[in-house]
């Protein structure tokens, strides 16, 4: 789980991801993210953590520049990376009944 948000302090951009804290680190970032302004958060499948990580921070970058960024295009970074990652997905099935109907169900 991650949370990108403003930081109410200075204004600029920062990333937590709440499943790599401890206990007494994550009361601390949840208090921060919390007096922050929220940007966009989610979620992360452990197959593509990394590539997706590395998307963020690059996205993070960006907004500390003052680059526009809008959730959205954080969404679809992220959507490209899953579905890189998943590969094409399987093949549908053929048009059409290739089947004989059952016996008495012609």
């Amino acid at each position: 789980m991650f949370e990108m948000y403003r930081e109410a302090g200075d204004g600029r951009y920062r990333i937590v991801y709440f499943t790599e804290l401890g206990e007494r680190e994550r009361e601390v970032e949840i208090d921060r993210a919390m007096a922050g302004e929220h940007f966009f958060g989610g979620y992360l499948l452990d197959a593509h953590k990394a590539l997706a990580k590395g998307c963020l921070d690059g996205l993070l970058l960006k907004l500390n520049r003052g680059e526009v960024v809008l959730p959205i295009d954080v969404e679809r970074a992220l959507r490209a990376i899953r579905a890189t990652a998943e590969g094409p997905g399987p093949v549908p099935p053929p048009a059409g009944n290739d089947r004989e109907p059952a016996p008495g169900r012609a």
